[in-house]
């Protein structure tokens, strides 16, 4: 039997929660979501340096977007932060840099909603969002807490919700 020192796996299990700068959360539902990029991102690479993504598996991945049609010089890069920033094609590059707990995604995501300004709150109070994660104990569950208060809200039945803790 032939073994390896290197890694098999060379792309997360989708869907993904992305963190960005310990504030901002995001849901990648497949790649497909990064099949486009600005000519700006390219011109970039520091963009997504504090851009961190957890799979379903327990993995922690980087990215990074790259484009056989982006040319990096001066010209690029000047008309990107000016006034003409195309999409392009783009596939990308997986680089896992870690592994996680649930215990450890429950607080970088409360974390989040801790440092939020008002978008991942803009539904429910941070305390009830907290709760939920707290009681979340599989990576589902977790996307179902998202899902409810953040990505998918469905504010009719999330206002009945409210009230009948109210009363």
């Amino acid at each position: 039997m032939v073994t390896s020192n290197f890694p098999t796996m060379t792309q997360p299990v989708f869907p993904l929660i992305c963190i960005t700068k310990d504030k901002w959360l995001g849901l990648v539902p497949a790649e497909y979501y990064f099949s486009k990029v600005a000519t700006s991102v390219l011109s970039d690479a520091s963009i997504f340096k504090d851009t961190v993504l957890f799979d379903q598996d327990g993995n922690i991945w980087s990215y990074q977007q790259v484009s056989d049609k982006f040319k990096n010089n001066f010209l690029t890069k000047f008309l990107a932060k000016t006034f003409y920033n195309p999409l392009l094609d783009a596939k990308v590059m997986w680089t896992k840099i870690g592994t996680y707990q649930i215990k450890e995604l429950h607080d970088k995501l409360k974390s989040c909603v801790d440092k939020d300004d008002d978008i991942n709150t803009q539904f429910e109070e941070a305390d009830v969002i907290k709760s939920s994660l707290d009681q979340a104990t599989t990576f589902a569950d977790i996307l179902k807490v998202l899902d409810k208060y953040v990505f998918n809200v469905n504010e009719a039945e999330l206002r009945r919700e409210q009230e009948g803790r109210l009363r």
